[in-house]
């Protein structure tokens, strides 16, 4: 087998098992865990292997999470999330080595082939372990498949959606754009019938955004002679609805399971997300406003039997915000949101004075980074270390800073090193 066809076996691997929480009755999570760092390891056996090229710039990602270990620790908490620590290192290291190895065509295309396998897999389930796969009944909503819950299923279908759609734009290929039309068509079917509000807001507003981008870069691009005029229409169009949807939203049911937002009239329900970003950051205070409480260190039982629990929520206390920049927030407080803001400058820097990208290469970027900066609006990911939409996102990072050409770059060569202090230890 050549060695990419391994990449490729791997990365499609990691994909299955980062996708979302797998139910306990197909693998436990203790399972699904073991198996993920088992993916992990087999990548470190590459990377020290075949070597590795970073730009100093990865760096950042887990010195982020180093850096809100160290705080959790300070605060009086455990040292057992240098796991996490250590699991993200790895995750940086692999969304590099595919980076180099891969181009972004091939990346595209194992994205699309493992995300619709995994929708096989959720059909098959369905279908013979109805037991298992439904909570309802097939095509009657709540559809979570191999998962735990619908939404993960939903984020599958969603990520689907953008990344056929990708491959559709990206891909010369006529059988290659064939093939991502019927997962494209599979994965709307499946995010629908997943019951999935913000696995199908997600995908169709990452659609929406990248197509309003991708008509912008061409034309700004283009030797189009009104495209001042055209800008600026657009501009105005996107600046007034904006400003009419946000004079006619309104927070509904705040403190309550049942909060949302309603707009014109229409109710969106966000399921109790309101409340749980309200309690987070009213508790952001003192010494965690600078620093937060570390990570995961405020989503805890100790806290919520100190801190008491969510107006409106019961008994009920959630592991994480349901937001990932409110998490950002409560675990690195402000010096942690520098930091990542500092990441994200640093990504949209090397992206615009890279002169090596063209339309395609930008329309692409810019839609990876939409789907992240969106999903996590009402899902967090920006602290969990083994999270597909997370790799992803240090992906495209790895990507972009790797293809700058006037960005540092450092080779790391692990196995070469070694066997260069052997032969000097050997030679004297």
């Amino acid at each position: 087998m050549k060695g990419i066809n391994v990449v490729l076996m791997f990365l499609g691997g990691w994909f299955f098992l980062s996708g979302g929480d797998i139910d306990d009755r197909i693998l436990t999570f203790g399972q699904q865990y073991s198996l993920m760092l088992a993916v992990l390891a087999c990548f470190g056996v590459m990377v020290f292997v075949r070597g590795v090229v970073l730009s100093p710039k990865m760096f950042l990602f887990p010195f982020l999470f180093f850096y809100m270990l160290l705080v959790g620790v300070f605060f009086g908490g455990s040292e057992k999330e240098m796991v996490k620590v250590a699991a993200f290192s790895l995750v940086v290291g692999v969304a590099a080595f595919s980076a180099n190895k891969l181009t972004l065509l091939e990346f595209l295309e194992t994205v699309v082939v493992s995300l619709f396998l995994l929708l096989i897999a959720n059909i098959a389930v369905s279908e013979f372990l109805p037991h298992i796969g439904l909570e309802v009944g097939k095509f009657e909503g709540d559809w979570k498949g191999i998962y735990d819950q619908k939404n993960a299923l939903g984020r599958v279908g969603a990520l689907l959606i953008v990344f056929s759609m990708l491959l559709i734009f990206y891909s010369k290929d006529r059988a290659v754009q064939l093939y991502s039309v019927f997962a494209l068509i599979s994965a709307a079917i499946v995010t629908l019938n997943a019951g999935s509000r913000t696995g199908l807001a997600t995908g169709v507003l990452v659609a929406l955004i990248t197509f309003a981008f991708g008509l912008t870069y061409y034309v700004l691009k283009s030797d189009y002679v009104y495209k001042k005029t055209f800008l600026a229409i657009l501009g105005a169009e996107i600046s007034i609805a904006t400003l009419l949807v946000a004079m006619n939203t309104e927070v509904v049911g705040l403190f309550s399971g049942q909060d949302g937002i309603s707009v014109y009239g229409k109710f969106l329900s966000l399921t109790g997300r309101l409340t749980i970003w309200e309690f987070a950051l009213t508790h952001l205070s003192g010494v965690h406003f600078w620093f937060g409480y570390g990570l995961d260190g405020f989503w805890t039982r100790e806290n919520f039997y100190l801190l008491g629990p969510i107006q409106g929520m019961g008994d009920f206390f959630p592991e994480d915000a349901h937001n990932g920049y409110v998490d950002i927030i409560i675990q690195g407080g402000l010096l942690g949101v520098v930091l990542y803001g500092v990441i994200f400058y640093l990504i949209i820097k090397s992206l615009v004075r890279n002169d090596c990208f063209g339309f395609k290469e930008m329309v692409v970027c810019f839609a990876i980074l939409t789907l992240f900066l969106l999903s996590n609006i009402t899902e967090s990911y920006t602290t969990k270390s083994t999270n597909v939409i997370n790799f992803l996102f240090v992906y495209i990072a790895a990507f972009i800073f790797m293809s700058d050409s006037g960005s540092k770059k450092v080779r790391v060569f692990p196995l070469d090193y070694i066997k260069k202090h052997l032969n000097r230890v050997v030679n004297k």
